[in-house]
């Protein structure tokens, strides 16, 4: 649960941080317009890549498309994909050989997951 306050406060932190690039205006106010804005959109389509919508509507909401286009982009490293391979290996060993696919995606999704998990309740 800290860890979850801790990243959300970050989170914020960066919005801040970016919207003072944006406007010395009270950004926290600013931030609540966007989100309230964004979230009674209309929809007609959910077909739009998350990437190109924000991409497409920077100017309507320009903190929140910085933000999804810093957590939505590529990983430019490769060390979470190596753990992934690495997770991945321990599971399907000799004994799990036959593993189905899906199966061994729960399994990985735990493992990666599993401290969230506890720190939910």
């Amino acid at each position: 649960m800290a860890k979850k306050r801790m990243m959300r406060q970050d989170l914020l932190n960066e919005m801040r941080v970016s919207a003072s690039d944006i406007s010395t205006q009270d950004t926290s106010t600013d931030i609540a317009t966007e989100v309230t804005n964004y979230m009674s959109m209309k929809w007609a389509s959910s077909d739009t890549e998350p990437l190109a919508f924000w991409q497409q509507q920077s100017r309507r909401f320009p903190m929140l498309s910085k933000l999804a286009e810093l957590y939505l982009s590529m990983s430019s490293a490769s060390v979470p994909v190596e753990a992934m391979f690495s997770t991945t290996d321990l599971i399907l060993n000799g004994k799990r050989s036959l593993l189905a696919p899906d199966k061994l995606n729960r399994i990985s999704f735990i493992h990666d997951n599993y401290a969230y998990l506890l720190n939910s309740e």
